[in-house]
């Protein structure tokens, strides 16, 4: 008999969905530099922080339909998922910002190691927290009809 831990354990470990969801982060990573690369200046009208946001917003976008479609494997309910997934996307970029100012403020880290523990630390939480809660329901539910 499985406890509610052990069954939240083993929901992480699952090796083809964790392949699934480094694909769909690589390509959503690919994204954001293509499209902040196209619209920003001196190639495209926007200044930095305006490519940013606009790069951010698009591989948002992807990242969601991404690990929804292919890493889940759910269809539906986007208004549902999406809202849960935009709340831990927020929450990730706020903790990664605080990880980057305590490493340059009190850890007087060099930027790449700082830039090392954040791109270690936010695909691992983002996971966790999307596998456990963002999808996590709805793939219990998924797995329980059978398919």
């Amino acid at each position: 008999m499985h406890s509610a831990l052990a069954d939240k354990l083993l929901n992480l470990i699952n090796l083809a969905r964790a392949f699934r969801f480094g694909v769909v982060g690589v390509i959503a990573a690919g994204v954001y530099l293509a499209v902040f690369n196209l619209v920003a200046a001196p190639f495209g009208p926007l200044p930095g922080f305006a490519a940013n946001l606009a790069a951010l917003s698009v591989s948002i976008l992807v990242s969601y339909f991404g690990h929804h479609t292919y890493t889940f494997r759910l269809a539906g309910e986007h208004v549902f998922h999406f809202t849960k997934f935009a709340i831990v996307t927020a929450i990730l970029i706020v903790l990664s910002t605080v990880v980057a100012y305590l490493c340059d403020r009190y850890g007087h880290y060099p930027p790449y190691v700082t830039s090392l523990v954040i791109v270690v630390l936010y695909p691992c939480l983002s996971y966790v927290t999307h596998c456990l809660w963002t999808f996590g329901a709805a793939r219990k539910e998924h797995n329980a009809a059978g398919t």
